[in-house]
């Protein structure tokens, strides 16, 4: 779904922003609301007015948000481990295009793990470490030269 501005008083980010901090009958609610306004106005409305609809209908016997707007599929990964790992790839193909073999990426990553929470840095590099580790970081050099050849077997 692809959200177009929306003209209103207040925007749903700024009505969800100020909603963290509530109970789940208000966190129903308000999206009952966003639903109710945004229904009319695009096919993207129309969606998200359907899922909201979908997880109500359903939630009784099961039926959980990420299913409701399709962001978890059966048989994959969440939405955000399949994110997480997509910016390890990122991060691994961008230290590959700096020059770095797959031993040394290994390498590196092993090195960094180690000293990450002693020896917080702001260099590019370990930048792009830090957001190999923060997922799922690859288990031997064969899955990072996968990565960097862009083929994928997870």
């Amino acid at each position: 779904m692809t959200a177009a501005p929306r003209a209103s008083a207040e925007p749903p980010v700024a009505e969800v922003e100020r909603a963290a901090i509530i109970t789940p009958l208000e966190a129903i609610r308000l999206l009952r609301r966003i639903a109710a306004r945004e229904a009319g106005l695009d096919e993207d409305g129309r969606q998200f007015a359907d899922a909201v609809a979908r997880y109500e209908r359903f939630a009784e016997i099961g039926e959980t948000l990420d299913r409701a707007f399709g962001l978890v599929a059966p048989g994959r990964d969440s939405w955000w481990r399949a994110e997480r790992r997509e910016q390890r790839d990122n991060a691994i193909r961008e230290l590959a295009a700096r020059g770095l073999t797959a031993p040394k990426i290994s390498a590196a990553i092993i090195a960094r793990r180690r000293r990450r929470i002693a020896q917080p840095s702001l260099s590019e590099q370990d930048r792009l470490l830090d957001a190999i580790c923060a997922g799922d970081p690859p288990t031997s050099e064969r899955q990072i030269l996968r990565i960097i050849m862009n083929l994928h077997d997870n």
